[in-house]
């Protein structure tokens, strides 16, 4: 029986030798990008094993673990799985690398994020639409370069031009729930990453969500372009739900003529905000100016996010309505997009603006290009250095640039600092520009002015009431 121990035990012995000695051979390789394929952080194909074929999803908890899983729930969502009622994680803080697939399938339209079709169920896409309506939790998992650039528009025969424009692109492109069971995507990070897309319905995050709740979204060092409906985190959001706790740091969101493919440039470039592009109620038909709107129209809810823009930074509308959090709103009186606890400064030479030559309709604000029914409480807006908050023509504001008297502002914050300015030919205001049948209570706002600072108060027009502290 001794001898038989003893044996063992130099086997053992001799397997822990063997295992350190092979691990000092993969550590001392250097070949990292082997060692993170074996890790899993490189996605490279899409791995679908660990879903199984016409199961029900409702009550399920999928635990992806690899780059290529995560890859797999693209193509499954893409191909029509819509996870409704499932639970879907990764890891805790883990990294997920997508650039080498990003390469692989630049301009790729199959290659445009969870879900890419037209948002409405009832439209003429309603046999290739592809929403994702589950619940996704990314602990904090890391996704660094993912491309989705179409810098040449869709040229391979499975969109027209039109329809083109109605693609929603993200790495979520449709998120969609429902007032009683909203779904959600929470808690990722994007470095890196790049979006520079021919649709009206842009964010690097989720292209569009209805009925959502998108939460604990960080962006760091991102570029996102498109025409209209542009986000820093979220395209547009419609009907019902909450952005919340997001972060935007060092990043362009940019609304400009981006498609090549039109004879002459696309009419309107606008909508475009730090955090989300629009956020509105649906009518389910091809007009604004429908009467009823969606069933399903509720509040909206955009607190307690934060964007801080650098040198180089920028938020811009090649026409109008951008915010430093939302381009613009536009909701019935029954129901309102609220604002609360949202932080955005500006630093270095970052900009907020709209360059609407001409007309009335423009708007550049330090939270909101535009607002239709909203409130606005508790939030702050700070110029450092040269940054600034410009209109071209009109209604340029601290909080927000245009306001309609359906909107209120109570206890927020704009600080004026050092060179910093808002500015506009006309309309602008500490607090906001547009209408000026809108009663601010003095006292309930408060506007911090540095000596250098150049914005011209006007109390007459009632559009910057408040304290002026030194």
């Amino acid at each position: 029986m001794r001898k038989i121990g003893g044996l063992i035990a130099l086997v053992l012995v001799a397997l822990l030798v063997i295992v350190g000695c092979d691990n000092s051979t993969v550590t001392n390789d250097g070949n990292d990008e082997w060692i993170n394929h074996i890790n899993g952080i490189i996605a490279t194909q899409p791995d679908t094993s660990w879903f199984t074929e016409g199961e029900s999803t409702s009550g399920k908890t999928y635990k992806l673990t690899t780059a290529n899983e995560l890859y797999g729930l693209m193509e499954l969502v893409n191909g029509g799985e819509e996870f409704e009622g499932a639970n879907i994680t990764l890891p805790a803080n883990a990294e997920f690398d997508f650039s080498q697939v990003s390469e692989s399938k630049k301009g790729d339209p199959s290659f445009i994020g969870f879900g890419s079709r037209k948002y409405y169920e009832d439209s003429q896409f309603e046999d290739s639409r592809a929403f994702f309506k589950g619940k996704f939790n990314g602990n904090g998992a890391v996704i660094k370069g993912v491309d989705l650039s179409y810098p040449e528009g869709v040229k391979d025969g499975t969109l027209t031009e039109a329809e083109e424009s109605d693609v929603a692109v993200g790495f979520f492109g449709v998120v969609k729930g429902t007032a009683a069971a909203p779904a959600e995507v929470r808690d990722l990070v994007f470095e890196d990453c790049t979006l520079f897309s021919t649709s009206n319905t842009t964010g690097i995050a989720v292209g569009y969500a209805e009925n959502a709740i998108i939460s604990g979204i960080t962006v760091r060092n991102c570029t996102i372009t498109g025409p209209q409906g542009v986000g820093g985190v979220v395209g547009r959001l419609y009907n019902s739900g909450e952005i919340s706790d997001c972060v935007v740091e060092n990043t362009s969101v940019i609304a400009s003529d981006v498609d090549v493919n039109y004879e002459g440039p696309r009419t309107g470039n606008y909508n475009v905000g730090g955090i989300v592009g629009i956020a509105s109620y649906s009518t389910r038909g091809s007009s604004w100016d429908v009467a009823a709107p969606d069933p399903e129209y509720g509040a909206i809810a955009i607190e307690d996010n934060q964007v801080t823009l650098g040198n180089g930074n920028k938020i811009s509308a090649a026409d109008y309505f951008a915010g430093g959090i939302c381009g613009s709103t536009g909701m019935k009186s029954t129901n309102k997009v609220t604002f609360t606890g949202n932080k955005v400064t500006l630093n270095g030479n970052a900009s907020i603006s709209s360059s609407k030559a001409s007309g009335t309709t423009d708007g550049a604000g330090g939270i909101c290009g535009s607002s239709s029914g909203s409130d606005f409480s508790g939030n702050i807006v700070t110029l450092n250095g040269t940054s600034s908050i410009e209109a071209a023509s009109k209604n340029a504001g601290g909080i927000s640039g245009n306001a309609t008297a359906t909107s209120t502002f109570s206890s927020n914050s704009v600080v004026i600092a050092d060179k910093s300015q808002i500015s506009a030919a006309s309309a602008k205001g500490a607090i906001y520009g547009g209408d000026a049948s809108i009663s601010l209570a003095s006292g309930d706002n408060t506007i911090k002015i540095g000596n250098a600072a150049e914005i011209t108060i006007d109390d007459s027009a009632n559009t910057n009431a408040g304290v002026l502290t030194d």
